[in-house]
Order: C-alpha cells, then structure tokens, then sequence
C-alpha cells in the first residue's frame, strides 16, 4: 500500500510517496518539483505512478506557493519568477542532502523532474550539480537567457508595467548565466533525459526545448528523447505521464 506523509524535508514543506513496507528503508529517490502558481499537491499523479514502481518520491512546495505563500510579497509573486527557480534550486540540494543524511538514497540512483517552473528547475539543476542520475522535464527550457528575454517582452506586449529598470534585468541575466543549461549540453551527455512538450504551449515556446534535443542529437549523445504532442499546449498528456514513470523504471 502507498502512503502519503505530509512533512518537512529541510524545513521544506514536502509530501512523500513511498510504498509503506519500505518505510524508512533505502530506496531510488525522484523529486519533482510543481509548476509556477501550482503546487505540491498538483503532481501527485505523477508521485504516484513512480511510487508503484519502487521509488521514493518527493514532492516539494516552492516558496511563495501553497503552504510557503506568504514568504514572498504579492509583487513578488507576479514577478518573481526567476527568484523562485532560482531558490528551487537551491532547495534542490537541500533536499538531496537531507535524505542522503537519513540513508534514504539507495545506491545514490536520484532523479529530478518537474512539469512547467519545475521542469525549468530541472534543468538548472542539471546544469548546477553532477549528481543527478536520471532527468524528466515537462513543458522547460533549458535556455534560460532566452525564456527571460521572452517573459520580459511578453509583459511589454500586454502593457504590464515591470518594477525593474534595464540595469535590474541585466543583472538577472547574469545571475541566470550559471544555470543556462542550453550554454554547456555536455553535462548531461551521460544523464538520461526524456523531455515532453506540447507544440502550442503558449506559456513555455517549445522551439527551446526542440532545439536543445536537436543540439544533443547532433552530437551523438544517446538515451535522449523528446516527446512533442502536436496538440497539446500547456498541459502533459496521459502520453507523457506515462512516458515520465516508464522512463524513471528503464534507467533509474
């Protein structure tokens, strides 16, 4: 039977899907993180799916989001975005870190995932530390450069006033540089990555994730695969659901 323990991992408030004999036993860990104005308890699915397979799943709550709303000021939270990847990542090893003291991680096999701000998370994560063994983001971008610039001229487009003058956002472009996964593909030569992403996502372009997989291919690297649902848009079909936990169970 599966069990689902509301808790705080690193004082982050976190549900754990775990199957319950194997309670407080070794086990391949994945973390997914939610995506932007969502929460924890969106992704159960997914937790669930994984956690029948055999893994220990952890599903965090991002700052400024569900339980941890009111870490973060409402201005922040319309336009805090890269903050709360950034934190996410951070947090990222936080977690990792905590479950590794307990002796929860079997064999040091730790996946990362995340669908929207979490699959953008994933891949800075990517680019951040060496220790992921298996990755699946959902509807990112690796090329955080180029997503910045898109948020930025979608608020021109709308006539949204931004609080940050030019000289602001040019330091958010160098504090993003180090987690642009797009500028260095060749960490994750050895990580097997599945990506999935609607084609008229309105929200994240697709054509960054497209030209990262493209990129990859192009250099040979191997057990790389990306879904593109022609239909979809800022949504994961059942497709891609099942696609993330078949992925966790061939190479986690």
């Amino acid at each position: 039977m599966l069990i689902i323990d509301e808790t705080k991992i690193a004082n982050i408030p976190t549900l754990l899907v775990e199957e319950q004999t194997m309670t407080g036993r070794p086990l391949p860990l994945v973390i997914f993180w939610h995506g932007w104005t969502s929460g924890k308890e969106s992704n159960l699915r997914y937790a669930y799916l994984a956690a029948k397979k055999g893994f220990r799943v952890i599903l965090p709550e991002a700052t400024g989001h569900g339980e941890r709303l009111n870490e973060l000021s409402e201005e922040e939270r319309q336009f805090g975005f890269w903050q709360v990847v950034l934190q996410n990542i951070q947090e990222t090893k936080q977690l990792k870190d905590a479950m590794e003291a307990k002796g929860l991680i079997l064999n040091d096999r730790i996946a990362l995932a995340g669908s929207s701000m979490g699959g953008i998370t994933t891949y800075g994560c990517l680019r951040a530390y060496d220790w992921i063994k298996v990755a699946v983001p959902l509807m990112g971008t690796p090329s955080y450069r180029d997503f910045a610039d898109h948020i930025v001229s979608e608020f021109q487009k709308t006539g949204i006033a931004i609080p940050y003058n030019d000289e602001q956002i040019q330091a958010l472009f160098v504090a993003l540089s180090p987690y642009d996964l797009s500028e260095t593909p060749e960490q994750v030569k050895d990580v097997p990555l599945l990506m999935w992403h609607g084609m008229k996502d309105p929200v994240v372009p697709a054509e960054h994730d497209l030209q990262f997989f493209n990129l990859l291919k192009d250099k040979g690297y191997s057990d790389k695969h990306f879904i593109q649902d022609p239909q979809a848009g800022h949504n994961v079909s059942r497709e891609g659901l099942f696609a993330f936990a078949n992925w966790l169970e061939k190479y986690l």
